[in-house]
């Protein structure tokens, strides 16, 4: 439980006592690890000449920029393939949404630009960028955090963005080893599974009270639930596939988008979302009655009363990530006040 000393109600105190802490956390700073970094830059070189063979394997000419959209654009053309339409400017692209989707679609050069794109980014904007940040004094980074930079209320970082470290895959996951504290002793804290525990709490949903009642894994719990299976019979992926789309739902993320994360067809993510829906009914309900107040009053506000105001023509159904995200943000806020007590 997270305990505040001062008053809830009053987000300022809150506001002044989380940059006195966010200050402190600035200056005291993280140690990058030379050895570990070495070794996985490495480690990507390795896998970039691989990816560099795999391209040139499936006709993708070596004298291509496969970061030239344009290039990428007359790669495809050529070859009478058909590019998705860019969700905004409704025109052909080659972003990597519309590479991943040509990838579902069994397309190998889009699988390989993915993989060859994946990696350079992880070289170029963080192995090659992160030593740049060490402070000549210190020794040390000294990231400079955001507490009021997202719409959400979430935390942000930037010189350098530290919050956007890469997690996911075999490679991005040894960038954690890459960092430690000053003294070189690091202890690890996390909140399980805090936004879906949130959004339990305001909406009040039986079914997933019980199971975070019920202890256990929720992601697993929740797919038994959804699927009509023992938690037994529940499968790593069908585990997977619950824990994506408990925190897609709460973003308010329609079956295209989802059916996109989980590689399968839109009428399968449609299908797991009315599922889910009607097996967490009141979750649903709770959802669609904050969408239509944030659409009646053009204003999102958190539990402990932060408010984001909608413009007269701004899209509304982020209202609900403002609610559990940015209500998760506040007690985070607390929690990094009495840490830093």
């Amino acid at each position: 439980q997270i305990k505040y000393n001062g008053p809830v109600s009053d987000l300022n105190i809150l506001d002044f006592d989380t940059e006195r802490a966010v200050l402190n956390m600035e200056r005291r700073g993280v140690r990058l690890l030379a050895e570990p970094l070495a070794a996985l830059n490495e480690a990507i070189k390795e896998e970039l000449a691989d990816s560099k063979k795999e391209l040139e394997s499936v006709g993708v000419p070596s004298t291509l920029n496969v970061g030239s959209s344009k290039q990428v654009m007359a790669l495809f053309t050529s070859r009478g393939v058909k590019l998705p339409l860019h969700p905004k400017t409704k025109k052909p692209t080659t972003d990597r949404m519309a590479m991943e989707k040509l990838e579902m679609q069994g397309d190998p050069i889009a699988a390989a630009l993915v993989r060859n794109r994946g990696l350079t980014k992880l070289k170029t904007s963080f192995v090659d960028t992160l030593p740049n940040f060490v402070s000549p004094l210190t020794g040390l980074i000294h990231a400079s955090f955001k507490t009021a930079h997202t719409k959400t209320g979430r935390l942000a970082a930037e010189a350098p963005p530290l919050h956007q470290t890469p997690k996911r895959g075999k490679l991005s996951k040894r960038f954690r080893h890459c960092f430690t504290s000053p003294s070189g002793r690091i202890a690890g804290a996390d909140y399980d599974q805090f936004e879906l525990r949130l959004a339990t709490a305001e909406s009040r949903d039986p079914r997933l009270i019980e199971v975070f009642a019920a202890g256990g894994d929720p992601h697993t719990n929740t797919a038994a639930q959804v699927l009509g299976k023992t938690l037994a019979a529940v499968t790593e992926a069908e585990r997977q596939t619950a824990k994506t789309v408990n925190f897609s739902v709460l973003n308010g993320m329609r079956e295209r988008r989802l059916s996109h994360l989980l590689r399968c067809s839109v009428n399968e993510a449609r299908s797991y979302l009315d599922s889910y829906f009607t097996r967490f009914c009141v979750l649903h309900e709770w959802m669609e009655a904050t969408w239509r107040s944030c659409e009646t009053d053009g204003l999102a506000r958190t539990f402990m009363g932060r408010q984001r105001i909608f413009g007269r023509d701004e899209d509304t159904r982020p209202g609900i990530s403002v609610v559990v995200q940015g209500g998760a943000g506040d007690l985070k806020r607390a929690a990094m006040v009495e840490l830093d007590r």
